[in-house]
């Protein structure tokens, strides 16, 4: 009979069961209960997780808090790419992400992302103008209704003017496809990496992955949805201009307070401002575009 140590324990069948390769109880315990740790204590809302707005209370583990994860947990990522033409210039990009840890493999991801997929595929519908300027009672609640109903949207035109647009049921091809193929492979590699660590932590208990990538990007050629009021206050509106600007304000640097402050910061370097009262009424609308922006790119980028 060999001299080597085997670690048995009796089941509940009565069976004696080899458990040589499992990890103790209390070990086990504290690996589990680590994750729930790391969420608590180190990783920031909207940065490392986050919540989708109808989508349940459960927060969705983002790039950021699943690269937290592996330096936690000393887990060591490689991935390979393969690429799928599925032509006319769209691909599908498939990533597996190994994590190892002191050279033993602990998990596999897999994640894969395609230029068919809507978002990547098209840029809008067909939108004919109406020639009717946008009423200014829709900018306070951006009820549809007052533009005609569903099919029906605010835009700017040629000139600047923000009129009615009507949309076509026809979407539109993107011209430009291959514009998007890094960005095609950077969010599958960032699927699958979040795949690989939540198997190698066992964070499902505290996250889930499905939803990762429904931040929802704020169209650029559209007003601001945040503080309810037309962008540009008109001359003939009854209250002061003064009282409009404080409230409008007030209530830009609220929601603003609530982002991913990383990307505040950004976007306040890039308009010489130290901080978000040091803005003026002119710039409320463009600051809160690029932040969004910069917000949207820290979720989604990967890097190789």
């Amino acid at each position: 009979m060999s001299n080597e140590m085997i670690s048995q324990s009796q089941g509940t069948s009565g069976m004696l069961v080899d458990t040589g390769f499992m990890m103790s109880l209390s070990e086990l315990k504290l690996r589990a209960n680590m994750v729930g740790q790391l969420k608590r204590e180190l990783m920031v809302d909207k940065v490392h997780f986050g919540t989708i707005p109808g989508c349940g209370d459960k927060p969705t583990l983002l790039k950021n808090g699943a690269e937290l994860l592996c330096m936690a947990f000393r887990l060591a990522s490689g991935t390979h790419a393969d690429i799928n033409d599925l032509g006319n210039g769209h691909r599908e990009y498939t990533v597996t992400t190994t994590l190892t840890s002191g050279g033993e493999l602990v998990a596999t991801g897999i994640g894969s992302c395609s230029t068919m997929e809507s978002k990547y595929r098209y840029r809008g519908s067909e939108l004919e103008n109406t020639g009717k300027p946008v009423p200014k009672e829709y900018w306070n609640k951006k009820d549809p209704s007052t533009l005609g109903g569903k099919g029906f949207t605010a835009k700017k035109d040629e000139n600047g003017r923000w009129m009615i647009f009507k949309k076509g049921d026809k979407k539109l091809e993107n011209p430009d496809i291959a514009d998007v193929y890094n960005t095609v492979l950077k969010m599958a590699s960032k699927r699958s990496l979040i795949d690989a660590v939540l198997k190698a932590t066992g964070g499902s208990c505290e996250f889930t992955q499905d939803l990762e990538d429904t931040v929802e990007n704020v169209p650029m050629d559209q007003p601001p949805e945040y503080y309810g009021e037309e962008p540009f206050p008109n001359a003939t509106a009854q209250a002061p201009q003064q009282e409009q600007t404080g409230d409008r304000k007030t209530k830009f640097i609220g929601v603003c307070n609530k982002m991913n402050q990383p990307a505040i910061k950004e976007a306040l370097r890039r308009f010489n401002c130290e901080k978000l009262e040091d803005l003026n009424e002119g710039q409320l609308d463009d600051f809160y575009r690029e932040a969004k922006k910069i917000e949207n790119d820290m979720m989604q980028e990967v890097n190789f």
